[in-house]
């Protein structure tokens, strides 16, 4: 019924650690969006970085697709998906499995990288639409804008059949390996409740 808004210039939303260690070596990060900002511009739907703007995992659009990035110093490795910027709804989830990166668009597997970085070392919080001390460095906003909605958190790699699950029959909130989910269904105020 409900889902976050996001204007593109400065809104988002902390979820402090969301259960997870600084530099997790299995991952799941998955949520669905509706895309509205300008696809020349990066849409950061979840992030964790440090100071020095390094990402352990960054969920989110590039170029008006979907994407999954590690980033760190003198290393980058991002996946690119298909669209997702045609004014529907997208579910987008990325995956990490040891240094395998895997990125899958509605549910379908779009591809993997072997991500080699560096370990980033502490970092800040998990933030939903940006992190709010991150510039991507070519002056092109990387605030999100549209909609997100049911976004989930796991400490797990999760297979692709368990991402067509969880995306079509959200979890109840006690699965194994589920450490954050929201759903957006307060409505109203300021506080999102992890289910």
């Amino acid at each position: 019924e409900y889902s976050m808004s996001f204007d593109g210039n400065d809104d988002y939303v902390d979820l402090q650690s969301a259960g997870l260690s600084n530099n997790p070596s299995n991952l799941t990060e998955t949520a669905w969006i509706k895309y509205t900002g300008n696809n020349a511009n990066w849409g950061i739907v979840l992030t964790k970085r440090n100071s020095n703007s390094q990402s352990w995992a960054t969920l989110g659009t590039q170029h008006g697709k979907g994407m999954f990035a590690r980033d760190a110093m003198n290393c980058s490795n991002t996946i690119t998906g298909t669209s997702v910027d045609d004014n529907s709804w997208h579910h987008i989830a990325g995956v990490i499995d040891g240094n395998i990166y895997r990125l899958y668009i509605d549910g379908y597997f779009v591809d993997s990288i072997i991500a080699n970085c560096s370990n980033p070392g502490s970092s800040s919080n998990m933030i939903l639409g940006n992190h709010p001390e991150w510039s991507n460095g070519s002056g092109l906003s990387s605030w999100f804008k549209g909609l997100i909605d049911e976004v989930q958190i796991w400490n797990t790699a999760l297979t692709q059949q368990e991402i067509q699950q969880y995306m079509n029959c959200p979890p109840t909130g006690n699965e194994a390996g589920l450490v954050g989910y929201w759903n957006f269904e307060e409505g109203s105020g300021t506080t999102a409740l992890d289910l």
